[in-house]
């Protein structure tokens, strides 16, 4: 793996995936683990899906008591499985506009990348879908400038 790399496992996309398209016309989110160093980059292996809290549905925001169990979480894997697990980042969903981070996004990037530079943040998109004919999904991994 080279410096910076990122890795997803197939598990957390088919999660975040699913996640993402259980509401058509609202954002949704949720928190990435796994490891991370400045060596090897990201590993993701695990998510948690966070409840929406924001009541406009282009909106998400992580509560900072979510984020407080998650970390918790996070602890309590690295004892049960011997390895060391963090919050490694953070997800959301873009439904019907493209993928791209928003200036919200990336404000909201920038200021968990301002705590910890490997801070990775993942958008899952998709348009098109009806009844009759499959739709388009993206998905993009991204950070700020910052950091």
């Amino acid at each position: 793996r080279h410096p910076g790399s990122l890795c997803v496992t197939d598990e957390v996309l088919r999660t975040c995936v699913h996640h993402c398209l259980t509401l058509e016309d609202e954002e949704v989110m949720g928190l990435l683990l796994g490891s991370k160093d400045e060596e090897s980059g990201v590993t993701i292996w695990g998510s948690l899906t966070l409840i929406r809290e924001d009541k406009r549905p282009d909106r998400v925001e992580i509560n900072p008591e979510f984020l407080s169990q998650a970390i918790e979480k996070a602890e309590q894997l690295t004892q049960e499985i011997g390895t060391l697990t963090e919050v490694v980042g953070w997800y959301h969903s873009h439904p019907k506009i493209p993928s791209p981070p928003s200036a919200v996004d990336l404000r909201t990037q920038n200021q968990f990348q301002n705590m910890d530079k490997l801070w990775v943040g993942l958008i899952f998109s998709w348009w098109g879908a009806s009844a009759t004919r499959h739709g388009k999904l993206e998905a993009i991994a991204f950070r700020s400038g910052a950091g």
